[in-house]
C-alpha cells in the first residue's frame, strides 16, 4: 500500500559548517479553506504532517526545492530489514534476538532488555550496549529480531 501526501516547502536554511555544509529543507502538509481545492482534500486526509531533509550542499537535490513549492510525497513500504548492523541501530523492544557475524559463521540467540539496554547472553552474562565496549568487542556485527517461533 502507498500513502500519498501533498506538502509545501516551508523553509530552506543553510546548516552544517564550512567543512560539511548542508541545506535543510522543511516541508509541511498543505492546507486550503477553498472547498474546491485539491489542497483542501489533502488537508482533510493529512491535516498535520512534516518532513525535514538535510542535504549535502552541492548535490542536485539541494537545488530541487524552492520556498512555497508544493510536492506530492509518496510513502511506500521498503519492508522489514532482515538484519541490522550493530553500529547503526539498537533494538527498541524487549525480545528474543539473534546475533550474527558478518559472514554468519557465528550465530547465537540472545535476549535484549530495552529498559536496561542490555543483551542477556545464554550463559547469563550481560552485555551493555552495542559499540566497542559491547557487542562489537565480542565480535558481533549484526542482529535481527526473532518473531515468535523462529
Amino acid at each position: 500500500m502507498e500513502v500519498v501526501a501533498k506538502m509545501r516547502v516551508t523553509s530552506i536554511t543553510q546548516s552544517g559548517d564550512a567543512r560539511k555544509p548542508c541545506v535543510r529543507v522543511s516541508l509541511g502538509a498543505v492546507y486550503s479553506s477553498d472547498p474546491e481545492s485539491e489542497n483542501r482534500s489533502f488537508a482533510n486526509a493529512t491535516p498535520n504532517a512534516s518532513v525535514e531533509l538535510s542535504i549535502d550542499a552541492g548535490r542536485p537535490a539541494a537545488e530541487a526545492f524552492h520556498l512555497q513549492e508544493e510536492f506530492y510525497v509518496t510513502f511506500r513500504s521498503a519492508g522489514v530489514v532482515e538484519r541490522f548492523y550493530v553500529r547503526d541501530i539498537s533494538p527498541a523492544a524487549d525480545g528474543e534476538y539473534q546475533l550474527e557475524t558478518r559472514d554468519k559463521a557465528k550465530i547465537q540467540r540472545t535476549v535484549y532488555e530495552a529498559k536496561a539496554q542490555e543483551w542477556v547472553m545464554p550463559d547469563g552474562k550481560r552485555v551493555r550496549g552495542w559499540n566497542e565496549d559491547g557487542l562489537v568487542a565480542l565480535g558481533w556485527t549484526h542482529w535481527r529480531h526473532l518473531a515468535g517461533g523462529q
